[in-house]
């Protein structure tokens, strides 16, 4: 599709821009109709497909509550339907902006969960037998063999599919192997990690401003055991500045491009941004928690 081949910066300017501002609540009754559908125990229909389709697209988004309320409906839709749920996970592995598989992985995630929760269900013992062994294999082998696809390094994204596996191998031993199942513990020795590099900000750099003081100074200082939180000079510290620093740059982000809606977010009212059902975070923030994780 047009929007799964654009890049994650040209995404977020014509797509992820238009959910937050110019569809006048179109992708929140889209998201909140799947979520009614399959709460209620509806069927899959072309409809209804296409909306989960749709709210997998808005998991690009920043407003936080939106897509929380997406990932929300593909549970759902999940637990009424997994082979469609797992069917969106796998295709959005490849996806470049990682906010749509991850949060796939962690609504498939939940319906494993579910699974082992009632698995004297018939829709449970459905699950385990008809779709979870293909679910396992997939997962598996895009975790240890980097080889078959880009190996995945986002923590979070990681952590859910590895999750999903160790769920699997309660809901029906022998899916995996002892040696399997150790293969995936930290650190996965298979693993081929990108080589990050540096990137030393300087004033009036074209990067602009994506990561903000707090996110600076307690997020990024808190990965440093031995750093107090106003000790700019710690060598260590500024290796994970730099490290993050050109992970964004990597990824696209530039003032020119982001800068005047970052600063056009940022003026929210205060009482709008403190309130975590209202908050919308800057592409500078989005970008900063992908490098992060």
């Amino acid at each position: 599709s047009k929007i799964k081949d654009m890049s994650i910066v040209d995404r977020d300017i014509f797509w992820s821009e238009y959910i937050r501002s110019g569809d006048d609540g179109f992708s929140k009754n889209i998201v909140e109709s799947i979520y009614q559908h399959y709460k209620d125990g509806g069927k899959t229909t072309p409809r209804s497909v296409n909306g989960c389709l749709y709210a997998s697209w808005v998991l690009t988004t920043t407003d936080r509550k939106l897509r929380d309320e997406a990932t929300r409906a593909l549970y759902w839709a999940g637990r009424m339907d997994p082979a469609l749920l797992y069917r969106l996970t796998k295709s959005s592995i490849e996806i470049n902006d990682v906010y749509v598989p991850e949060r796939l992985s962690a609504a498939l995630y939940g319906v494993a969960m579910a699974a082992y929760g009632q698995r004297s269900e018939k829709w449970s013992k459905d699950f385990v037998a008809k779709l979870l062994p293909e679910i396992v294999t997939f997962i598996y082998e895009i975790l240890t063999d980097p080889g078959k696809s880009n190996p995945i390094e986002h923590y979070l994204l990681r952590d859910y599919l590895i999750g999903i596996l160790r769920v699997a191998c309660l809901l029906s031993p022998g899916l995996l192997n002892e040696k399997q199942l150790s293969s995936l513990d930290y650190p996965i020795s298979t693993y081929k990690h990108k080589k990050w590099g540096e990137y030393n900000k300087e004033d009036d750099d074209p990067i602009g401003y994506p990561v903000h003081m707090d996110f600076e100074k307690y997020t990024l200082g808190g990965l440093i055991s031995d750093r107090g939180n106003y000790d700019y000079d710690h060598d260590d510290y500024k290796k994970v500045v730099a490290n993050i620093y050109w992970r964004i740059h990597d990824l696209g982000y530039r003032d020119k491009i982001f800068g005047d809606t970052d600063k056009q977010i940022a003026n929210i009212p205060f009482y709008r941004r403190a309130d975590n059902d209202k908050k919308i975070d800057r592409y500078g923030k989005k970008y900063s928690w992908i490098a992060y994780f």
